[in-house]
C-alpha cells in the first residue's frame, strides 16, 4: 500500500492535472460569458499536434511548439466561434463538429504529410529545465510535492489566480459576466456580446492550445492519435462542477489529477484489479462530482424560490445619486435657453427635479412664455457635455459600492429621466464606467419619464428580475413614487432634500448619501 499512497502520488497529482487545469480556464471564461464550449477537446488535439510540429521543424524547441500550438488553436476556435456566434448555429453541434474535425484533421496530416501511421515523435525535443524554487526545496515533503516541477505547473497555479482577478476585478470581467448574465442587458449598457463571447473563444483556444503542446511536448513527448482522451470534456465538467469559479474549478482538476493518478498506481502495483476498471477512476469521479453539482445547484434554485422577496437588483438614478450634476446641468440649461431669448433663475428649475429633461427645460421656457423645442435639450446636452469634465462630480466611494453589491450576486441598473446622451457624458465625467451596470434605461427608452414607472419597470424587465426583488435609489419624490408604482422598494437619499418632502411617497429607506445604501441593502437580505 505505500507504493500506491505516499507523496509521489501528490506530485503526479499537478503533473496529470495541469493540462485540465489549463484547458478548464479558458472554458470557465466562455461559461461565464454565455458560451456552452465543448470544443474543448478537439482544440486540446489540435494543439497537442501541432505542438509536435512545431518542435519538429524548429529542431526540438518546445517554445517554438507552444506558439504553433495556440495559434492553430485559435484558428480552430476561431472557426467554432464564426459560426456559432455569428452565423448562430447550435453551439452545442458546433462543438461536436469541431472535435471531430479535429481528429480527422490531425489523423489526415499525420498519414499525408508525415507519412506516419497513428504516431509522430521528434528527434529531439528541448524541454524547458523544471523549476527549483529555493527554500522550499530544502523542506522534506514539500520539496517533492512543490519544487522541481514542469514550468507549465507553475503556469497553472499563476492562471487560476489571473483568472480570478480578470473575472472580480476587471471591467473586462464585469462585460463578460453582463453578457453571460443577460446579453439585451449588456447590450442597453453599451457592450457588445458577439465581439465580448468571441474574445472568451479566442482565449480559450489559447489555452486549450497550450494545455495540448504541454501534454504532448512536456508529458508524453510525442502525438498520438485521440492522445487527448477526453481530457477537453473533463475540463468541460469540472468548469460545471466548480460553478465557474477559478479556485473550486482548480480543486476540480486536482480531484480529476489525484484519480488519474490513483489509477496508475494501482495499475503498475498490479493488485488484481482490471486497467479497464482502473481507466475509469477519473471519468466515475467526474460524473460523481457532476452528481453533486447538479444536487447542490437545485438546492440553491430552490432556496431563491423560497427568497423571492429578496432583493436581487438596485436601481440607481444619475443626477443626486451617482453623480453630483444638477447644478452643472441648470446652468448648461440657463446657457442654452438664452439664446432661444429665456433667462431663467436657477431656483425654477428645482420644482421640476426628477422629471423628464423634455420637461425640465420645456416649463421652465414656456413660464417665460418661449414654446419648448427639441433642439433646446439637444443644445443643452452639448453645452453641458462642454462643461461636465472636472464640474460634475461622483460621490465619494460609490464606485467601490457598486462593485461590492455586484460581488454579493446582485444586479445593477441605472434608471435615468435623462436621454442616453446625458447618461454617458455624466458616468464618463466622474469615471464609472458603463460595464458596472447590468442595465442602463434612459428617457428616451421609455413612453413616459417620472414620476410615470415605465423606467423601473424597464429595468426590471431587461434585468430579468421581478420588481419586488428590486431597490430603486432616488433623490427626488418624483422618482421615488415611479419605483413604488413599479412595485419597487425604494431608499431616498437625502442629498439636496429634507426627509419631510417625501413623507408624501413614503418610501421604505432613507440615507443620507447614496453610499450608507449598502449597509441598508445588506440588513434587508441578511
Amino acid at each position: 500500500m505505500n507504493e500506491i499512497f505516499n507523496i509521489n502520488i501528490l506530485s503526479s497529482m499537478l503533473r496529470i492535472s495541469t493540462p485540465v487545469t489549463l484547458a478548464a480556464m479558458g472554458g470557465l471564461l466562455c461559461q461565464k460569458a454565455g458560451v456552452f464550449n465543448i470544443a474543448l477537446d478537439g482544440m486540446m488535439l489540435i494543439g497537442a499536434f501541432f505542438g509536435i510540429v512545431g518542435v519538429h521543424f524548429s529542431g526540438g524547441n518546445i517554445l517554438v511548439g507552444y506558439l504553433l500550438a495556440m495559434a492553430c488553436a485559435m484558428l480552430v476556435s476561431l472557426l467554432y466561434g464564426t459560426v456559432g456566434i455569428k452565423l448562430k448555429a447550435n453551439l452545442v453541434y458546433t462543438g461536436l463538429a469541431i472535435n471531430m474535425l479535429s481528429l480527422g484533421l490531425t489523423s489526415f496530416i499525420l498519414n499525408a504529410f508525415f507519412d506516419m501511421a497513428g504516431s509522430l515523435r521528434p528527434a529531439a525535443i528541448h524541454t524547458i529545465p523544471k523549476l527549483v524554487i529555493p527554500v522550499i526545496c530544502d523542506i522534506p515533503v514539500l520539496a517533492q510535492l512543490l519544487s522541481g516541477q514542469d514550468i507549465m505547473v507553475y503556469v497553472a497555479f499563476a492562471l487560476v489566480l489571473v483568472m480570478w482577478v480578470v473575472i472580480s476585478k476587471t471591467r473586462f470581467g464585469l462585460a463578460v459576466a453582463s453578457v453571460g448574465e443577460h446579453p439585451d442587458a449588456a447590450r442597453t449598457s453599451g457592450i457588445h456580446p458577439d465581439r465580448i463571447q468571441m474574445i472568451t473563444i479566442l482565449i480559450s483556444g489559447a489555452l486549450c492550445g497550450l494545455a495540448g503542446a504541454h501534454l504532448s511536448c512536456d508529458i508524453v513527448s510525442e502525438f498520438s492519435e485521440n492522445m487527448v482522451q477526453g481530457r477537453g470534456f473533463t475540463a468541460f465538467t469540472v468548469v460545471a462542477f466548480g460553478n465557474a469559479n477559478p479556485f473550486l474549478t482548480f480543486l476540480a482538476s486536482l480531484l480529476f489529477g489525484i484519480t488519474s493518478a490513483l489509477g496508475t498506481r494501482i495499475d503498475i502495483a498490479a493488485i488484481g484489479i482490471p486497467s479497464s476498471l482502473i481507466n475509469t477512476f477519473p471519468y466515475l469521479m467526474c460524473i460523481a462530482a457532476l452528481v453533486c453539482s447538479a444536487s447542490v445547484s437545485k438546492r440553491r434554485s430552490r432556496q431563491l424560490f423560497q427568497q423571492k422577496d429578496q432583493i436581487r437588483a438596485v436601481v440607481f438614478d444619475m443626477d443626486g445619486v451617482l453623480c453630483k450634476s444638477e447644478k452643472t446641468f441648470i446652468a448648461a440649461i440657463q446657457q442654452a435657453l438664452r439664446e432661444y431669448g429665456v433667462d431663467a433663475g436657477e431656483e425654477e428649475f428645482r420644482a421640476m427635479s426628477g422629471a423628464s429633461d423634455d420637461l425640465f427645460i420645456g416649463a421652465v421656457a414656456e413660464k417665460h412664455g418661449t414654446a419648448y423645442q427639441s433642439a433646446m435639450k439637444d443644445r443643452a446636452y452639448t453645452i453641458y457635455g462642454e462643461m461636465a469634465e472636472g464640474n460634475v462630480e461622483s460621490f465619494k466611494g460609490m464606485e467601490h459600492v457598486i462593485r461590492r453589491l455586484r460581488e454579493k450576486g446582485l444586479k445593477t441598473a441605472v434608471a435615468s429621466s435623462a436621454d442616453r446622451r446625458k447618461v454617458t457624458i455624466s458616468l464618463k465625467a466622474v469615471g464609472l464606467g458603463e460595464e458596472l451596470f447590468d442595465a442602463i434605461i434612459s428617457a428616451d427608452q421609455v413612453s413616459e419619464a417620472k414620476p410615470a414607472p415605465d423606467l423601473f419597470i424597464k429595468a426590471a424587465e431587461v434585468l430579468n428580475i421581478t420588481p419586488e426583488c428590486c431597490i430603486a435609489l432616488d433623490d427626488s419624490p418624483l422618482g421615488i413614487h415611479g419605483a413604488k408604482e413599479a412595485g419597487m422598494k425604494t431608499i431616498a437619499v437625502l442629498t439636496d432634500r429634507q426627509k419631510e418632502e417625501f413623507q408624501e411617497e413614503k418610501p421604505t429607506y432613507y440615507c443620507l448619501v447614496p453610499t450608507e445604501c449598502y449597509r441598508l441593502i445588506m440588513k434587508k437580505r441578511a
